[in-house]
């Protein structure tokens, strides 16, 4: 059953007005056994004078907001390390939650960071847990659970734009990488710049060695034709073996 704070609004209004016209109390308050019991409510003529007038506990959602100067009858649990200011501002949220004239679900996000503050939700549930009227507690239950599907949507919310952030500068780098390999192709100067991989340094390898093949070849044509045979002469040396390598003497 969810909480109709409609209703409550209501029952309010309707105490205000009441009083101005002479009613001295308006709520339900409790036996000596603990039951509930009703409060006669006396209007006009029948109300007693002012001194006559006797208090009557509340008890429930409505304590902290009818009656917060006395709370001689209230429940005095408190969460572990928790402090008078501490359970005084938690009843003050529970407060503007529960009589909030604007949907409950944009209240909750305008005091997003206090209402999924663990303490206070550690509160509510023990004065959920507590309160011996039904009706009550399914109404606290309610907006408990309000609050809690409110934060999950709110994490969901972080995790997708976190998500998308990341996914954007992903897509940012890849884009910046591209550019970089496309210039790299038609820029020298970033070609000689750019890390080579292994098979980049074989076939440079292979260039410069072809290279100096070439280089060998066009120096012998350009040699004498009796050049490599006077240098052998000179230098004792015979033939060349199969290899192409020379050889000392007749061997």
């Amino acid at each position: 059953m969810g909480l109709n704070y409609s209703a409550i609004l209501a029952l309010l209004l309707s105490a205000t007005s009441q009083e101005k016209n002479g009613a001295y109390g308006f709520t339900v308050g409790r036996s000596g056994h603990g039951h509930r019991r009703p409060v006669e409510i006396l209007i006009g003529d029948d109300a007693p004078p002012p001194h006559n007038r006797v208090p009557v506990r509340l008890y429930g959602i409505l304590d902290e907001i009818n009656n917060p100067g006395d709370s001689s009858e209230l429940s005095t649990s408190t969460i572990a390390g928790g402090t008078e200011d501490e359970t005084a501002a938690y009843e003050t949220l529970l407060s503007n939650l529960i009589f909030s004239t604007t949907d409950i679900s944009k209240t909750v996000r305008h005091h997003f960071h206090d209402c999924t503050n663990p303490s206070f939700l550690a509160w509510l549930e023990m004065i959920t847990s507590e309160t011996k009227d039904e009706e009550e507690r399914q109404a606290l239950q309610d907006l408990m659970g309000t609050i809690l599907q409110i934060q999950q949507t709110e994490v969901q919310l972080d995790q997708e734009l976190a998500s998308q952030k990341v996914a954007a500068a992903e897509k940012a780098l890849q884009q910046r990488l591209e550019e970089v390999a496309e210039r790299g192709s038609t820029d020298p100067a970033l070609n000689a710049a750019a890390p080579m991989s292994a098979a980049d340094v074989i076939l440079a390898a292979k260039q410069i060695d072809q290279a100096v093949t070439d280089a060998i070849a066009k120096s012998d044509e350009d040699l004498p034709p009796d050049f490599i045979r006077d240098a052998k002469a000179v230098a004792g040396l015979s033939q060349f073996n199969k290899k192409g390598q020379m050889r000392v003497g007749g061997g």
